[in-house]
Formats: structure tokens, C-alpha cells, sequence
């Protein structure tokens, strides 16, 4: 049998792909926003963050701001059914739309000036995302 010729390798960059603000984000640095008052917030506050949104069919009037936000941005948004909405938002517990965010930066602790002007509280949460316990909270 006659070998085809093998394709001369494309040279590829040492640096990861970067967004226009120079973010290069990778899956594991990305949250999952669920639900359209999470979503309509996100967007109405940090459309920028947004990177991937995902929706049901149901949804679509509702999603239609977003989704041309989203073109207008060059990123990518899908219709999808529930299984495979159930399996972007990683929970049942979707509301019919799910977009894949960059997380808010951190804004760096500063000891000092809390020491000097110490704030009546302090409250720290890490990973909770679910808009029912941040309301109860």
C-alpha cells in the first residue's frame, strides 16, 4: 500500500490563546452562572466575563439580549435541550439558561488600611454561586 505523505507540522505558539483584555482562560477558572435573574445580572453588571451561554429553547425570547450581546462580543452562544443543558450547568438545578463566566477578580487585601479603618464586618464567601442561599445569607 502506497504511504501518504506526511503534512509538514504547524508551528504552534508557546503562549495559550488570549482574549482582546489579554485573559487567556482555561475551563478550570471558569464559573457556571445558572438561572435568568443570575444571568440578567451578570450581564447587566460584567458582560465581559462572559464567555459561552447556554439556553433552552423556552428561554429564547428571554435569552435574546444576551445572545446578541454575546455575537456582537465574537463568542459563542448555543440552544440546547435540557440533558445537555443539565450536563453544561453540572445540576438540574439550571432555571433554562446557564452562561460560563471568568470569575470576579480579587481585589487584593490590604492589612494595613483594614487595621486603621476596621470594617464593622467581614463576610467571606467562597464558591457559592446558588442565588437562593446567597439570598438567605
Amino acid at each position: 500500500m502506497p504511504r501518504r505523505p506526511s503534512r509538514p507540522a504547524r508551528p504552534r505558539s508557546a503562549d495559550p490563546p488570549r482574549h482582546r483584555d489579554g485573559a487567556a482562560p482555561h475551563a478550570r477558572e471558569l464559573i457556571r452562572v445558572a438561572g435568568l435573574p443570575a444571568v440578567a445580572g451578570l450581564f447587566a453588571r460584567a458582560p465581559e466575563r462572559v464567555e459561552r451561554l447556554f439556553f433552552l429553547p423556552a428561554l429564547r425570547r428571554a435569552a435574546e439580549p444576551f445572545a446578541t450581546a454575546l455575537t456582537r462580543a465574537h463568542r459563542p452562544w448555543r440552544e440546547v435541550d435540557g440533558a445537555e443543558l443539565q450536563r453544561v450547568a453540572g445540576s438540574a438545578m439550571h432555571g433554562g439558561i446557564v452562561a460560563i463566566a471568568r470569575p470576579r477578580p480579587i481585589v487584593a487585601f490590604d492589612a494595613a488600611a483594614t487595621a486603621a479603618h476596621p470594617p464593622p464586618l467581614l463576610l467571606i464567601l467562597d464558591g457559592d454561586g446558588n442565588p437562593q442561599n446567597l439570598g438567605a445569607i
